[in-house]
């Protein structure tokens, strides 16, 4: 016996996944492996158990290309040889066997020979309640995955791109920004910005993506030298990167926590860009059709 269940068809997916149709298969993979090890851990907590040995007869095999085409499909399967009989019940007989020379006794046959029927057992049906339940839930865990997906975005951000955008939109405030390197010799108020990387996690959807943390600091030089010029540039500061959304490159950033230090009238601004992007590792795979979650006794 074996069920196969058309859990999502790819041509739905492939539109959004265009842009990441070298990295997809990555994602779709592990989201595939999720929903079998689900389905797999729902049949053994439906299996009954007796000496355990149905229960403990269920595999879960890793994402292949179905026949050699181009569906990828993950297998969940008992090795047990009455898992068909639990799963979909069969007859209860008396009297003889119900078969002979590999065929079917029909009803005459069955009572000339004195073999009786006494109904069927229940039918546990595992596996199908589990493909069922995984089949209901996929659909959402796909738009996860989509969701995800969108805010990698195309370009990859370096922490000279965020230097460069938040000088673009300091000067657009009015801020006299000046470059690192430069010791002395400028105009008060002044503007320095250092971004540095802080870490990047690879996500766990076979580290497609990963999930990138660069520490900003701002050192703002006040004109007036006083602290009460640093506290007017601090709400200023607040104005433009905590209370409203920036965007880099293609990406929208939302800052959640903003932190100043005012020393001897210079005011020190930190906070955290965090951001996903996708990980160009030069792998190609071939283009995909549809995803397909199997089971089979």
């Amino acid at each position: 016996m074996a069920k196969t269940v058309d859990v999502f068809g790819f041509d739905e997916l492939k539109k959004a996944f265009e842009r990441c149709e070298k990295r997809y298969p990555n994602q779709a993979d592990a989201l595939l492996m999720a929903q079998g090890q689900a389905v797999n851990k729902k049949a053994k907590s439906l299996t009954p158990v007796k000496t355990k040995r149905l229960r403990n007869s269920w595999r879960l095999k890793k994402v292949k290309l179905y026949k050699g085409g181009k569906v990828r499909v993950v297998r969940i399967q008992s090795t047990a040889p009455h898992a068909h009989l639990i799963e979909l019940g069969h007859e209860i007989v008396s009297g003889g066997r119900t078969r002979e020379r590999g065929r079917k006794l029909n009803r005459v046959q069955r009572s000339s020979r004195g073999i009786s029927n006494g109904g069927r057992t229940r039918a546990f049906k595992m596996l199908e309640s589990s493909v069922s339940e995984a089949g209901n839930r996929f659909e959402s865990d796909c738009k996860k995955m989509l969701d995800n997906l969108k805010g990698t975005g195309d370009v990859m951000i370096t922490e000279k791109d965020i230097q460069t955008r938040l000088a673009e939109i300091l000067s657009d405030a009015g801020f006299n920004v000046v470059a690192s390197e430069v010791k002395e010799g400028f105009s008060k108020p002044a503007v320095f910005i250092s971004v540095v990387p802080s870490s990047a996690t690879l996500q766990a959807c076979g580290g497609a993506t990963e999930e990138v943390t660069d520490s900003v600091e701002l050192k703002y030089i006040s004109a007036l030298e006083t602290d009460e010029d640093c506290i007017d540039a601090a709400w200023r500061f607040k104005e433009l990167f905590l209370y409203q959304p920036f965007d880099i490159a293609d990406r929208h950033i939302t800052i959640q926590t903003i932190e100043f230090d005012i020393e001897n009238s210079v005011l020190y601004v930190y906070f955290d860009i965090k951001f996903t992007q996708a990980v160009d590792r030069g792998i190609e795979y071939d283009d995909m059709s549809e995803l397909i979650l199997t089971g089979g006794i």
